[in-house]
């Protein structure tokens, strides 16, 4: 969770509120299981990616997840 509160702090930062605001509005309204089980679908269906770093991947399981919400929803 501590990767997640950083991208949510990350405009504080000086992080461009547009580039954020997808993922902070993505997982508004998310509890802490239901973002860790993102991650760890993400996780379990990528295991060759399980080298890489856990703040990237964490990233990535939620844009992947936040893309498929979306492309579901225009179909």
């Amino acid at each position: 969770m501590g990767a997640v509160n950083g991208m949510y702090n990350a405009p504080l930062f000086g992080a461009p509120e547009n580039r954020t605001k997808w993922f902070i509005d993505y997982l508004k309204d998310m509890t802490n299981e239901q973002v860790a089980a993102i991650i760890t679908k993400f996780l379990n269906d990528n295991p060759e990616r399980w080298h890489e770093p856990l703040n990237l991947l964490s990233y990535l399981a939620i844009e992947h997840a936040y893309n498929k919400a979306h492309s579901s929803r225009e179909r």
